[in-house]
């Protein structure tokens, strides 16, 4: 697990994925790791295997930190800003302490309503 962070703290993104796949393998119904793979998969823009180890994550732990925004960061990234919207308002309703997710949905609001008024 530590070494798939370090990696991922470097940019070093493949070689995260497989640490955090081995430990994987030791931890299966760890949410964190899941979390992390969710991360580095979201990171390289493997977005729909992003999507599917965060809700392994959400499946163990439906209030594990950080899920619902990593979520949300790769609903964006898919063209899906109200799928990632729903996913910010669920982080800052169990995380209200959020600063990162509370940034990005104060973002996303501004984009859809402008989106909004021009439709």
């Amino acid at each position: 697990m530590n070494l798939g962070a370090a990696y991922y703290a470097g940019g070093k993104y493949t070689p995260a994925i497989e640490a955090f796949e081995r430990a994987l393998a030791l931890k299966p119904d760890s949410p964190t790791v899941w979390l992390n793979v969710g991360a580095a998969r979201n990171a390289l823009g493997h977005l729909d295997k992003a999507i599917e180890a965060l809700m392994k994550a959400l499946e163990i732990d439906p209030r594990h930190r950080d899920c619902h925004y990593t979520l949300a960061v790769a609903h964006y990234k898919k063209g899906r800003p109200l799928a990632a919207m729903a996913e910010l308002e669920m982080e800052l309703a169990l995380h209200p302490d959020h600063k990162p997710a509370r940034a990005f949905a104060a973002k996303l609001r501004a984009v859809l309503l402008h989106e909004q008024a021009q439709g």
